[in-house]
């Protein structure tokens, strides 16, 4: 343990630790992440040295910073049937860890404010959301309740045998922005809904605001039987006073039966989208209730539509996405090459 400031090198940018600094690892003060953290006080930083830690960590106090010294890959902390790492306080930070948990439980859950997930990855787990920002990060599902959240260069891949979403943002006041990030949704199971930005209401005064920036979003359901595929969903009827905004991002819908559409936007009281591609995927009416979704008034680029429901004419193609992962940038096209 030494107190004091210190400078280390992260994987993004150099950060300056003050406060207690608790080091966690063979021949440390402390063997578990855990340990570390009941000695913790508000604005203490615990550097983890490379290696695996099974154990469930919760953090004790706000403005706490865990970091992995090894990064995402070398730093894992795994444990089963419970939440892996959960903070329920505000202004902290997780960085450079491999997170593993059991398929059905969360591997991050962070409600509070103001949190940062950095440099993770969770292919398994689920990820909870409520006020943070969470950058260059691989993650399966995020859920997202309450407070203003920010999901920038993240890759966000989620393929089961049931329905599945990549982002669900629900509840009253809630704020989420995803920019630059790549979201892939892909299921099998028969009657399935598959989405890859899903935006449920609940309550029946919600204000839920949704802006996705730049975002590839990928949805495909593969099976024998029908299913409903969508890109962007607003699957409750109830979020009349929400606000959803679409600004060119590639869309990439499509399924093996039943309907593929870009969009299922339900009883909005306001919606924008502007820009972007459609690579495949029907962007005409869906139903009866959902809206329609027209080419000539969004401003797309149709590439290869089912059916285009609107006047647009078809675009060159040429609309693409950069996401950032480990300090590398990759440019995904709109036919999704990188």
């Amino acid at each position: 343990m030494q107190t004091g400031i210190m400078t280390i090198k992260g994987d993004l940018r150099l950060k300056t630790l003050a406060g207690t600094v608790r080091y966690v690892g063979p021949n440390c003060s402390y063997t578990t992440i855990t340990g570390a953290l009941a000695d913790c006080t508000s604005g203490d930083t615990i550097l983890v040295a490379p290696g695996t830690y099974t154990e469930a960590i919760t953090y004790t106090a706000n403005n706490l910073s865990i970091v992995g010294l090894g990064g995402k890959g070398n730093c894992t902390i795994t444990k089963t049937a419970a939440a892996v790492v959960t903070c329920n306080y505000s202004n902290c930070r997780i960085e450079g860890f491999t997170i593993t948990a059991d398929s059905d439980q969360y591997g991050l859950y962070f409600s509070g404010s103001n949190n940062e997930i950095i440099n993770c990855d969770d292919s398994i787990g689920n990820t909870y959301a409520a006020g943070c920002s969470i950058r260059n990060c691989a993650l399966k599902f995020i859920y997202v309740y309450g407070g203003t959240t920010k999901i920038i260069h993240c890759n966000i891949v989620y393929s089961s045998d049931g329905g599945t979403n990549n982002v669900v943002v629900r509840g009253n006041t809630t704020i989420c922005e995803i920019w630059d990030s790549y979201m892939s949704s892909t299921s099998t199971a028969a009657g399935a809904n598959v989405s890859a930005c899903n935006v449920a209401g609940g309550e029946s005064t919600t204000t839920t605001t949704v802006r996705v920036y730049n975002t590839y979003l990928y949805a495909r359901w593969e099976g024998s039987s029908g299913s409903s595929t969508y890109g962007a969903w607003n699957v409750d009827n109830r979020t009349t006073n929400s606000f959803i905004g679409l600004y060119n991002c590639i869309y990439n819908i499509s399924s093996t039966a039943g309907s593929a559409a870009v969009f299922r936007l339900a009883s909005f009281g306001t919606r924008e989208i502007y820009g972007g591609d459609i690579v495949q995927g029907d962007i005409g009416a869906v139903g009866t209730n959902y809206g329609v979704a027209k080419a000539g008034d969004a401003g797309f680029g149709v590439v290869s539509p089912a059916t285009t429901g609107g006047t647009g004419t078809a675009g060159s193609g040429n609309q693409y996405v950069e996401l950032e992962i480990n300090g590398v940038v990759y440019k995904i096209l709109h036919d999704g090459t990188v």
